[in-house]
């Protein structure tokens, strides 16, 4: 009787004291992290003056609502313009950056605040850079290091996307840089010498690649967009490239294959171009 009471008290003792270490432990731990906000608002777009290497003096930034109340990182994309918006970054030049593409969505404000793929919410910082002439490699390799050095972003998502002129740039780029980027969506245009040695470079670094073209193009030939998609693919990529062919367009020179696919509502097998891209993140 006596020895049962004395284990009873033993076992009491031991809970209490169970109790105690696991109320210390729960009061030593963090609290947890509370759930980022989903933005709802539209992206804040302004231009910005500045000049970035030798071909920049300005660009258009579009920031989540939220960006300065937040600590988290976004996803980046680079929108590079055709020949039409080339400007020196005044005021009145980077207004031409709203006539085409996303940066048009954009200033439309068509473009959602948040994205939802995999079950997960995403805002982009989308940067729209005006080249002040056709730009190289070396231009463009600075205005995405600046771009990455100023801007808080998820550098396991960064995406580029650009029409016609923009379009053979960013292919060049991503070919000659393909750690830079995990996808790209060029639209009316394509790198188209040094193909195989370049499209071997996409393939193997599992740069994802959506290319958009219309039949017609009279202005930059479809082949270009072809021959890349097949250059890319014949090295059996883990992700293959693919091309969305639109037929003949009424556009000038049937050249606009970027109205279309900047458009959000524009979607193939369930997705939007910002959708597809979302999809997509870059192993290190």
């Amino acid at each position: 009787m006596y020895m049962n009471r004395i284990v009873s008290l033993l076992t009491i003792a031991f809970m209490v004291m169970c109790i105690s270490v696991s109320c210390k432990k729960d009061a030593d731990s963090p609290p947890p992290e509370p759930p980022e906000p989903v933005e709802t608002q539209p992206a804040v777009l302004r231009p910005v003056t500045k000049t970035i290497g030798n071909n920049v003096d300005g660009y258009y930034e579009a920031l989540p609502a939220m960006y300065h109340q937040t600590t988290k990182k976004y996803p980046l994309l680079i929108y590079f313009h055709g020949s039409g918006q080339i400007g020196g970054g005044s005021a009145t030049d980077l207004q031409k950056l709203l006539n085409a593409g996303t940066a048009k969505v954009l200033g439309e404000k068509r473009f959602p605040p948040n994205f939802v793929v995999n079950g997960q919410n995403f805002s982009f910082i989308v940067l729209m850079p005006q080249f002040r002439g056709e730009p190289s490699n070396t231009d463009i390799k600075s205005f995405v290091d600046y771009a990455k050095a100023n801007y808080r972003h998820d550098s396991s998502r960064v995406y580029l996307s650009g029409s016609s002129m923009g379009a053979r740039n960013l292919t060049e780029f991503a070919a000659t840089y393909p750690a830079e980027q995990t996808a790209i969506v060029p639209m009316a245009g394509a790198l188209f010498y040094e193909l195989n040695k370049k499209a071997k470079n996409i393939a193997d670094y599992k740069v994802a690649a959506w290319l958009f073209h219309n039949e017609n193009d009279r202005s930059i030939s479809p082949s270009e967009s072809l021959n890349f998609v097949n250059a890319v693919n014949s090295f059996s990529p883990a992700i293959p490239a693919k091309l969305t062919m639109f037929p003949p367009s009424d556009s000038p020179e049937g050249h606009d294959a970027w109205t279309v696919p900047t458009n959000p509502e524009y979607r193939e097998n369930g997705k939007n171009i910002y959708e597809w891209m979302l999809q997509y993140k870059r192993q290190f």
